[in-house]
């Protein structure tokens, strides 16, 4: 075999794993139980955010209305061109638990949402940190849901995926 055939087969290998978990998470349907937490630590919710003026205020409204209260929301605004400091600002109005953090500069050897995710997480105070990007949407139980589950199964690293819509063929 030659080396375009060992990639060809490392690919195609690599897309029926792929296939396989995607099968196996369709037919299992592996989602977050609904559970109640025995304590409630504080959760710090970090946003990177840059040019998010369509999204950042959807999310910050449903983050507001989360059963789960002990939270603090930490916004990055990693040098938005658009309106998304303005929404936050208006957003923080509304609720205290909303800060803003301007970003700055990038460093040499930074790249920009790793560099804005280590400034977020070097200001949380929080037991559990919980990255979220702007464009996606929680329910009202989303968090409570995550740390009772977190605590159940003590877990220090929890990973979830959301539900994804797509709109067409090629998403």
């Amino acid at each position: 075999m030659t080396i375009p055939d060992y990639i060809t087969l490392f690919l195609l290998s690599f897309a029926a794993l792929r296939l396989f978990v995607a099968m196996v998470n369709l037919i299992t349907q592996p989602f977050l139980p609904s559970a109640k937490p025995v304590s409630f630590p504080l959760v710090s919710v970090l946003i990177p955010a840059r040019n998010e003026e369509n999204n950042i205020g959807n999310l910050l409204s449903l983050l507001s209305k989360q059963t789960y209260l002990n939270l603090e929301i930490l916004v990055y605004n990693d040098l938005s061109t658009d309106n998304t400091a303005k929404i936050i600002r208006q957003k923080q109005t509304e609720d205290s638990r909303i800060s803003l953090i301007e970003g700055v500069t990038l460093p040499l050897g930074w790249l920009g949402k790793n560099h804005a995710c280590h400034n977020l997480s070097q200001r949380a105070t929080g037991r559990y940190l919980l990255f979220l990007d702007a464009d996606v949407k929680v329910s009202p139980l989303f968090i409570e849901n995550a740390v009772a589950y977190m605590q159940k199964n003590q877990l220090s690293l929890l990973t979830l995926f959301p539900r994804q819509r797509t709109l067409s063929l090629g998403e």
